[in-house]
């Protein structure tokens, strides 16, 4: 969020404990120490989930999403037809790739080799194409 002085990687899941603490003013979230919740609100008659954020500076008019990744929780591999697409970014693929090498890898007792391929898909990750406005960049 445009506001934040750093990103918020990660979301809690909204419960009773998380919402006490942020409904407080002094146990909430904050600029330099940004919090973000996952919670199910009905809307237009549909159960959906919303992302919450409780940390931009009191007084700010206008909340604005500066930089943002989004990866759809996705149904089980099981329960995909063989010809149904699954709609993921070729970036993400690819890392899952590597990180699926790296564990046969492993079972195989191959550990430098493994431990190779993990390092690549983590640094590949910073990769994926960021977009801030109009601007399509790829982090390396």
């Amino acid at each position: 969020m445009c506001g934040w002085r750093k990103a918020a990687y990660e979301a809690a899941i909204d419960n009773e404990r998380t919402s006490s603490i942020q409904s407080n003013e002094y146990t909430r979230g904050s600029e330099i120490r940004p919090v973000c919740t996952i919670s199910n609100r009905v809307i237009k008659g549909n159960v959906t989930q919303v992302l919450n954020y409780y940390s931009l500076p009191r007084g700010l008019e206008k909340h604005e999403i500066e930089e943002a990744i989004y990866l759809p929780v996705c149904k089980p591999l099981t329960e995909c037809e063989l010809d149904e697409e699954l709609y993921l970014n070729q970036q993400v693929i690819e890392i899952m790739a590597y990180l699926s090498a790296s564990t046969v890898f492993t079972l195989f007792e191959k550990y430098d080799i493994a431990k190779a391929l993990e390092q690549r898909a983590i640094e590949m990750f910073p990769g994926l194409k960021s977009v801030r406005g109009m601007n399509v960049t790829v982090k390396q």
